[in-house]
């Protein structure tokens, strides 16, 4: 009985809303290790594909923000699709006509798994009709449905692809390049391994992805050297408008300072003027106190002095009388 798609596929794919953003596919990718998402519409059911290798070009090459730029403009659409039921034979012979490397699986229109060139070749002899479909060129009649446009120069997504999204990430969020370089090391690796297999267009295209790699690594050093100039000129900017700033809140705070401290000696020469006022009225009030009793006393002195020489002259008004 033949081998159906559903005993070899990668089941439970990761998918994204069609409204989903360029940059979350790539990091969806970038964290599950993966070169490709199923793309979804409204009812969950297939409406095409992203690869890392779509993102790099239509997004990354000609300068779109991930951020901005939806799934639904870059994704191929009329992806080739197999049933869960559908016999590894049928999947060979759409990988060689349509020279494409992976198949969603889907049924009812929902995805439910996705076979790759890898999932086959575990199951086949690598000496087998698949080593074909490993070095078919590209279709002439167009680009494939996996959204690679031809595998032939193409790099594996799996490979080059992977180097390419963590090129476009460190980039933007100038992350550690230790990836990538590693990235190249490993890649390097594989393409002696397999060229010593006898799989020398594995081998070809694996080489060619540490080249990415490594031109990626050195793009990513030649723009963080531009970053950092420029980062040490807007810091440099920065300082000198923190001075300022700092300048500025210190003249504010003096001035505040000053005003506080003007406010409070007027308060003080007040309240000091208020108490010597104070002071001065109580000692003109005393003042005025014993001015106006020594008045007072003198003028009962010269009543009395008027009236007792009154008395005298009473007195000798009534004996000349006499």
């Amino acid at each position: 009985m033949p081998q159906r798609i559903k005993d070899v596929m990668t089941p439970d794919p990761k998918v994204l809303s069609k409204n989903a953003t360029a940059k979350q596919a790539a990091e969806l990718m970038r964290d599950d290790n993966i070169g490709d998402v199923l793309v979804v519409n409204g009812h969950k059911k297939l409406f095409g594909i992203i690869t890392d290798r779509d993102i790099a070009i239509r997004c990354g090459a000609e300068g779109a923000d991930p951020d901005k730029v939806t799934l639904e403009e870059i994704a191929t659409k009329d992806v080739t699709t197999v049933s869960p039921d559908a016999t590894i034979e049928l999947a060979v012979t759409l990988m060689r006509s349509k020279a494409i490397r992976r198949i969603p699986v889907v049924e009812d229109g929902k995805p439910v798994g996705i076979v790759s060139l890898g999932d086959l070749a575990i199951e086949k002899d690598p000496t087998s009709a698949l080593a074909d479909i490993s070095a078919a060129p590209p279709d002439p009649a167009g680009p494939s449905s996996d959204g690679s446009g031809g595998m032939g120069k193409a790099l594996p997504a799996a490979a080059a692809g992977a180097g390419i999204i963590l090129a476009i990430e460190l980039v933007r969020n100038r992350g550690k390049k230790r990836n990538l370089r590693v990235a190249a090391k490993r890649l390097r690796k594989t393409g002696k391994k397999l060229r010593k297999t006898g799989d020398k267009a594995g081998s070809d295209a694996t080489q060619q992805a540490a080249k990415y790699a490594s031109a990626a690594l050195k793009e990513i050093r030649s723009q963080g050297k531009k970053v950092g100039r420029k980062a040490k000129k807007e810091m440099a900017e920065a300082r000198v408008e923190h001075k300022a700033h700092a300048a500025g809140r210190n003249a504010e705070k003096n001035a505040k300072d000053f005003g506080k401290r003007t406010e409070a000696a007027a308060h003080d020469l007040s309240k000091r003027a208020e108490k010597k006022a104070q002071e001065i009225g109580k000692k003109a009030e005393h003042k005025a106190k014993e001015v106006g009793k020594k008045a007072e006393r003198k003028a009962r002195e010269i009543s009395k002095k008027a009236e007792h020489k009154a008395e005298e002259v009473r007195e000798m008004v009534g004996s000349g009388r006499r």
